[in-house]
């Protein structure tokens, strides 16, 4: 059961003598000494050792947890509808999409601003509801709308902000420049909102305000058209995806936004039974190094390093990673669905609901979302009580196959098997071919 030398701990720990020094000083690792008349020497015992081990595991076993702050009903709160391209070349119509989500990204590093993310504002592309009831479907005050305009290098921006309530307008502007000035735009439109809502921004508002994920105009352009192509979920998108990341990383000096997307878009080779092998994996790796070689604390390269664990089975290593990078922003519907999904697989269902609380306030229209609570509810034996979120998840994509899987399952868990078959059954023929 003795260890008779640094040597000896090192091997048996699978280490370097040094990394075993550094263990005894910093984490208690338990090693004796012995002195002798000339000099001293060290052993261990390996009954100690896998105690000591196993102390360690079990403690990183235990979640670090993002200090999210609470709640509050009374926080104002914005959806930015899809903005429309009026322009006359229709080949620049992703223009709107992308002046959308950087808006949307601009107004959420406001922390005294709940906005609606961007999956579910996209959700509202070409809806027929009105604005009244968009503002009660997403639980808002204000809802900012806008349409682009491009025609050759001349930009033309107008928006308006709408009280849903009453469906009359509370502010508006129009802005005009050339294509280089859309992130100076993008800000200013951002800032008036806030000053429209009347929020005061604190320092760090300012500063995060004034601080853009990417420098270069061409390479903006190039990551918005790579997104409508991943968003198509085929592999001849997702190549055409990954080509014009890599075209804008080539040609960016700042990068972290855009290898997060390329790392992203590489793990979709996986998520959509592309390639399952371990190349989407290692790529990704390889971009999530190089995001945090140059800052270790990025949380761009926290989050797509908590994918990559989770695409590798690596739960406990995923939950690290992604309540480090909800510090820094704790309304990323990405951050907060991963992490409570991650929660809920290892059985940690009172870890979960606040994290899914939360994602339902800012992601409310995206129909996996719609499901989470359902998912705890019936991890905890209570099938009963999760029928309704699955019935939302069905009733937002009564299309998708799974959803009505799931639907179907969690009736027939809660004893009720009568109101599953027709649900079963009743496929629509999009769905049957």
């Amino acid at each position: 059961d003795r260890l008779r030398s640094w040597k000896s701990i090192a091997s048996y720990l699978g280490c370097s003598a040094r990394t075993a020094r550094r263990w005894e000083a910093e984490e208690g690792l338990p090693v004796h000494r012995h002195m002798h008349q000339s000099q001293g020497s060290v052993y261990a015992y390996r009954s100690e050792i896998d105690a000591w081990r196993k102390r360690g595991e079990t403690e990183a076993s235990r979640p670090r947890r993002a200090s999210l702050p609470p709640l509050l009903s009374d926080t104002p709160a914005v959806a930015v509808l899809p903005f429309t391209y009026v322009g006359p070349d229709a080949s620049s119509d992703y223009l709107a999409d992308g002046f959308t989500e950087e808006v949307i990204a601009d107004l959420a590093k406001i922390r005294g601003l709940r906005v609606i993310s961007r999956t579910s504002s996209m959700a509202l592309k070409q809806t027929a509801k009105d604005v009244r009831k968009i503002g009660e479907d997403l639980a808002v005050g204000h809802l900012l709308e806008g349409t682009v305009r491009r025609q050759g290098d001349q930009l033309k921006i107008s928006v308006r902000l709408i009280d849903p309530a009453r469906d009359q307008p509370l502010w508006g502007r129009k802005y005009a420049g050339v294509l280089n000035d859309v992130f100076v735009i993008q800000e200013q439109i951002a800032r008036e909102v806030a000053g429209a809502m009347k929020l005061r921004l604190s320092a760090g508002d300012e500063r995060r305000l004034s601080t853009h994920s990417l420098d270069s105009v061409s390479a903006w352009q190039l990551a918005v058209q790579a997104r409508q192509e991943s968003l198509r979920w085929r592999r001849e998108s997702i190549d055409r995806a990954v080509q014009l990341l890599e075209t804008a990383i080539a040609s960016a000096e700042n990068t972290a936004a855009l290898l997060a997307a390329l790392g992203r878009t590489w793990l979709q080779y996986r998520e959509a039974g592309i390639d399952l092998g371990n190349r989407p994996v290692e790529q990704a790796e390889a971009c999530a190094r190089r995001i945090l070689a140059d800052d270790p604390d990025a949380a761009a390269g926290l989050q797509l390093r908590g994918w990559i664990h989770y695409a590798r089975g690596q739960v406990q290593e995923a939950v690290r990673d992604l309540n480090a990078a909800l510090e820094q922003d704790w309304n990323d519907p990405d951050v907060l669905g991963l992490l409570a999904n991650c929660y809920l697989i290892s059985g940690r269902v009172t870890l979960a609901r606040p994290l899914i609380e939360r994602l339902l306030v800012v992601d409310p229209l995206t129909p996996l979302n719609r499901c989470l609570p359902g998912w705890a509810d019936a991890l905890e034996g209570n099938f009963e009580a999760a029928i309704d979120a699955y019935r939302d998840m069905f009733e937002l994509d009564p299309g998708n196959p799974v959803a009505r899987l799931f639907y179907v399952w969690i009736l027939v868990s809660a004893g009720r098997p009568d109101e599953a078959a027709p649900v079963a059954w009743d496929f629509p023929d999009s769905a049957r071919s």
